[in-house]
């Protein structure tokens, strides 16, 4: 799924990675400094809530799912 605007801003996105993400790079590097540390499977789960989120899933639907991978 390749979304067209940002999850956490709602602008419109233009580059490939944050087509593919679903976020754009202001906000990669706002929101998700800690994500480059996390391991690959965790990595992969928080793709997978922000591509929930780009296809319409409501934030606080997901919010938990989010928070677990930072605890």
């Amino acid at each position: 799924m390749l979304a067209t605007h940002c999850v956490a801003c709602r602008r419109p996105i233009l580059d490939a990675l944050s087509c593919e993400t679903g976020m754009g790079p202001e906000c990669r590097r706002t929101l998700l400094t800690g994500i480059s540390k996390l391991p690959a499977e965790d990595r992969r789960r928080a793709n997978e809530i922000i591509f929930a989120l780009a296809r319409g899933t409501t934030f606080q639907e997901l919010a938990a799912s989010l928070t677990e991978l930072f605890a």
